[in-house]
This record gives structure tokens, C-alpha cells and sequence, in this order.
């Protein structure tokens, strides 16, 4: 285990034990009523749809939070608790690693070293929601337990007891079978090995090799899946999302809005918190404190040079933080954990409110499309039943793989086709031949409208109803039905 215990500086800012009380109180709640009231969000709508249809792998990421989404859906069925078991799951592994490293601390100060890392609002919100993060995360938590143990087990020669680094290795493979941007803490690790000469050592064990090849293994449904699809995975986040043209101003404007989006998100507070740990290389275990530190900077740097090709969500980045979540608490002053937690608490409340009461933005003006997608829907998947009941033969089509998903999530049997020019896995679910010459109930909102990838599909397409959503008075989204007769797939000649 790690050497733990008080230290003199820095150390767990003392914090009124009602304070601390209050702040897990409103993180517990808000995840609660996030958890059991918000409808599924498009994208973990969409990611939940995956485990509906079982593949080696998908379009936009790595398969492994579709398969465990299968196999939760098997055992709990097709519910609102079920689609976002997983991310408890996942946040009670997050929670136990950090127990792990703090083994010898005080209950009070491991309490808040729990609250700091749940406070950030990246950490809540991305422990909270079903996408593919809350499983990268938890799986990089446990790797760098074992990078650690690996570490330490270290000899001046360099040998060392392989079976962490095995370990380490698989739970890697398992992060990289999730998101592929956990490939950015691997090559944190082996910038670890490469910066301190002991380490260098490792360099000549076929251990080392072996262990890299067992995480590339790991990966064999993903690479399968990309033979057998011409490479469209690799293709679409390697190339397809990358700007033909960028000129420096753009350039740098993406570059500047990464490194500012992804401070906020994960906490001004915490990111201070970890540049103040530079400062005092004795206040922890050097071994962790040499992961945590490669992992940040070089996740936070290949993202920012990525930035400068393309536009870089601040999430991207989450593999940064991981390493040095579980001591983040002993480099914050105590004016800046309260900060800190009273931030947390505050977005923690506003994104709970937003998603599963009332969009907030709809108090200012027009309501966003990510939130408002979120609301209506039971009543919206009802009509559209009733709708296609009136024609048998029909099947259901959406104009986005956004409200596609929610829909296919809230209707039976989960089949929904989407017809757009956005590509998404819709597309490598679709049958055409057993589309061709049928009739579609088409439906579309305000910012996915009728399309020609919609219209030029169908013989006819004639306007059935429009429906709004409406959330305490306030207008929230409009949903057109259309009716599509007569389907034609797109090879057909016309």
C-alpha cells in the first residue's frame, strides 16, 4: 500500500463537519433525481441503443459500455434505472480506488477527498451521465493503481514484479475498448518510465512488450470491426472530424477555448490544486505523484495540439485529471476547497435542474437544442406509436441520430431508422431491402428539419401533425410527424 498518513504541508484543509455533511447531501441528490427523473440524453440514448443491437465494435467509439449496457438491460430490462446502473457501477469502483490510495487517513479527510473529486463539475457530470467516460474513467483509476504498484515494485536495475504491469496493461486495453482517447493516459504512463532514468530500466524487459501486446489484444473487436467496415471507425475520428482548412486566428481561438472550457469544467480551484502540487514532491507517494503529473501534461498537451486541427471538447481531456484525483484535496487551501465545493454544489444543482425539472436556458430566450431534446418525450413516443398503429406496415424514422435515439430508447422494440446527413451507427443497422417500397412515420423537430437525405428517399412525404412540448407554461420543442410513402433504398434507380 502506499505510504500514507497526516503530513505536515500540505495537508486536508479542516472543513465543519455540517459543511461537509451538506455538500454530500446535495451531490447525493442531485445525482439521485438526475438518475431516476431526466430522460435519457441523446447521446446516452444512443449509446444505450447500441447494446440493442450486439456488434464487435461501433462507429463512433469502442464497444465496451454497449456490451455492459446489453448485459444490464438483460438482467434489469428496458428502464430509465437500468440505462444509468452503469454509471453507479462505475463510480463505486472511482470511489473505492481513491479509498484505496488514502488507506491510513482519517474517515473525515478521506470523506473530503471524495467530495473534492465528485465537486468537480467534469466529475460529476461525466460520472453522472451514461456516455462512454464514466466506465474510461473508472477503468484509468484502477490502471493507475496498478501503474503504481508496478512502479514501486522497481528495482535500481530496472527488473521488476510483472503481474501489476500485466494488470495495468489489461485495464489500459479495457479503457481503450471503452473511448479511444484513453490511449492519451497510456502514453502519459510512458512518458512516466521514460523521464526517470530508473524506470529506463524497464525498457529492456520483454515483460514490458508483452504487457503492450496484451493491451493491443484487448483491442481485437475493434480492429475486427474496422476491417470488416473499411476502416470507417479509424477513419471517421482520424480524419472525418479534423477541419480541411484552418487559419491561425481559428487556430488559436480553439486552442485558447480548450485550455479555458477545460478549466472551468474540471474547477479553477482544482487545477490550481494541481499546479500547487509541484510545488511540494514530498507530501505524497513520489511514485504516484510522477503518474499524475506525465498523465496531465501529456493528455493536456497532445489535446491541445489536436486543437489546432480541430475543435477539442474540454472532456476529451478527462484522462488528465485521473491519476491525481485521489490527493487532489491536500493542495487546495482552505479558502479554495470551500470555493471549490460551493462551485460543485451549484453546478451540480443547475445541471440536475436542467435536464430533469426545466431548461434554464429557456428563462432567457429560446430554449438550446441539447436541452430541449431531453423533454416530451413519453407523450412524443406514444403518438408516434399511435401514428405508425394506424399504418401496420409502417416503420419508425427520425431526421437525427439525436431525437432517433431517444425515440428508439422510448419505443417497443427500440427500432428506429435514421435518415440523415450526418453518419452515425443508424446506418450500419439499416436493412434497406426490407425498407424497400414501405411506408415511414417520419418525425422531426425545429433543428433537425425535413431533409432531402429524408424526402429524397420516399415517393411522397405529406405532413401529418405538429406537437410542442411545453414545460411549465414554457414552449420547449416542436415535433413534426410526417408520413413517407413508398421507401426507396439508395441504390435505386429513379
Amino acid at each position: 500500500m502506499p505510504a500514507a498518513g497526516p503530513v505536515s504541508t500540505p495537508r486536508f484543509p479542516e472543513l465543519p463537519t455540517g459543511f461537509l455533511a451538506l455538500v454530500a447531501t446535495v451531490l447525493i441528490a442531485d445525482r439521485l433525481v438526475f438518475m431516476l427523473w431526466a430522460s435519457p440524453l441523446p447521446d446516452e440514448a444512443y449509446y444505450w441503443l447500441w447494446g440493442q443491437n450486439p456488434a464487435l465494435s461501433y462507429y463512433d467509439h469502442p464497444p465496451l459500455q454497449a456490451w455492459i449496457q446489453a448485459a444490464v438491460a438483460a438482467v434489469f430490462g428496458d428502464s430509465l434505472f437500468a440505462l444509468r446502473l452503469p454509471a453507479l457501477f462505475s463510480t463505486a469502483i472511482l470511489a473505492g480506488s481513491i479509498l484505496w490510495w488514502l488507506n491510513g487517513y482519517a474517515a473525515r479527510q478521506k470523506i473530503l477527498a471524495l467530495l473534492v473529486v465528485f465537486a468537480s463539475p467534469l466529475m460529476f457530470i461525466f460520472t453522472a451521465m451514461v456516455f462512454n467516460d464514466h466506465l474510461m474513467i473508472a477503468l484509468l483509476a484502477l490502471a493507475t493503481v496498478a501503474v503504481f504498484k508496478t512502479l514501486e515494485s522497481v528495482r535500481d536495475d530496472g527488473s521488476f514484479t510483472p503481474r501489476h504491469l500485466y494488470l495495468a496493461a489489461l485495464l489500459i486495453g479495457l479503457a481503450g475498448l471503452t473511448k479511444y482517447n484513453a490511449a492519451l493516459f497510456a502514453l502519459g504512463v510512458f512518458a512516466t518510465v521514460l523521464a526517470t532514468a530508473r524506470f529506463r530500466g524497464m525498457l529492456r524487459s520483454v515483460h514490458l512488450y508483452l504487457a503492450i501486446l496484451l493491451t493491443l489484444l484487448v483491442l481485437t473487436p475493434v480492429f475486427v470491426w474496422n476491417m470488416q467496415n473499411g476502416a470507417a471507425s479509424f477513419q471517421y475520428n482520424l480524419s472525418d472530424r479534423m477541419d480541411e482548412a484552418t487559419g491561425l486566428a481559428k487556430t488559436l481561438w480553439q486552442m485558447a477555448a480548450f485550455l479555458l472550457s477545460f478549466g472551468l469544467a474540471a474547477s479553477p480551484f482544482l487545477i490550481a490544486a494541481f499546479f500547487r502540487m509541484l510545488r511540494y514532491p514530498g507530501a505524497v507517494p513520489q511514485n504516484w505523484r510522477r503518474i499524475a503529473i506525465a498523465t496531465f501534461f501529456v493528455s493536456t498537451a497532445l489535446c491541445l495540439v489536436l486543437s489546432a486541427f480541430t475543435q477539442v471538447l474540454y472532456y476529451w481531456n478527462l484522462m488528465a485529471l485521473v491519476a491525481f484525483l485521489p490527493f487532489a484535496g491536500l493542495y487546495f487551501r482552505r479558502w479554495q476547497v470551500i470555493a471549490h465545493l460551493l462551485l460543485g454544489m451549484v453546478v451540480a444543482t443547475l445541471f440536475t435542474i436542467n435536464y430533469a425539472v426545466f431548461p434554464l436556458s429557456a428563462l432567457v430566450g429560446e430554449t438550446d437544442y441539447e436541452t430541449a431534446e431531453v423533454y416530451g418525450w413519453p407523450e412524443t413516443a406514444e403518438r408516434a406509436m399511435a401514428l405508425q398503429q394506424a399504418r401496420p406496415d409502417a416503420f419508425l424514422v427520425a431526421s437525427d441520430y439525436r431525437n432517433g435515439s431517444i425515440l428508439g430508447f422510448w419505443v417497443p422494440l427500440h427500432k428506429v431508422e435514421v435518415l440523415s446527413s450526418r453518419k452515425s451507427a443508424f446506418d450500419f443497422w439499416r436493412d434497406e431491402t426490407v425498407l424497400a417500397g414501405r411506408d415511414a412515420i417520419i418525425l422531426t423537430n425545429e433543428w433537425h428539419p425535413l431533409s432531402p437525405e429524408i424526402t429524397g428517399r420516399f415517393a411522397k412525404v405529406q405532413r401529418l401533425e405538429t406537437r410542442t412540448v411545453q414545460r411549465f407554461g414554457a414552449e420547449v420543442a416542436t415535433y413534426t410527424f410526417y408520413l413517407g410513402t413508398g421507401y426507396r433504398p439508395p441504390d435505386t434507380d429513379r
